[in-house]
């Protein structure tokens, strides 16, 4: 049941939100001598971007894999791979997984909860701390329920 509203709350929002973007830029492009409009139609595309990338986050959740740690490291990888690169911020990920079981999983809430701290620490990442590398690294621990992740920089902040 989480797979079939994940998909079809997927399929209708993309679209929507997808014929909202491209409807915009095309009248952007239209009436590109038009200061006043590019200042109205600019939030209109910034603002569907961000909300299909928002709800890509609670539709990733919804996902009955997403408290497989290593699904989850694979979405935080790709996360970091899309906001990196245009700040010419180089990111890499590292997996320290000896011994860890393939049956071990998440609380219910604790990958969502993963997903928006590492999504902050990003943005914290990107605006202050003056970074040309950052490493996202999960390492298993001597405690058989215990997962560590960490996002490093090398930013003088």
């Amino acid at each position: 049941m989480r797979k079939t509203l994940a998909a079809d709350f997927h399929d209708e929002t993309g679209n929507l939100l997808s014929a909202i973007t491209r409807q915009a830029t095309i009248q952007k492009l239209q009436v590109d001598d038009d200061p006043r409009t590019q200042t109205i139609l600019e939030p209109i595309i910034t603002n569907s971007n961000q909300l299909y990338n928002t709800s890509r986050h609670f539709l990733w959740h919804l996902n009955q894999n997403s408290d497989d740690p290593l699904r989850l490291i694979d979405y935080l990888t790709s996360l970091g791979q899309n906001y990196f690169p245009p700040l010419n911020i180089s990111f890499s990920t590292h997996q320290f997984l000896a011994g860890v079981q393939a049956t071990r999983h998440f609380s219910p809430f604790a990958a969502i909860n993963l997903i928006f701290i590492f999504r902050e620490a990003m943005t914290n990442v990107g605006k202050h701390a003056g970074a040309s590398e950052v490493k996202l690294t999960l390492r298993s621990t001597d405690e058989p329920s215990r997962l560590e992740f960490a996002l490093t920089d090398n930013g003088p902040w």
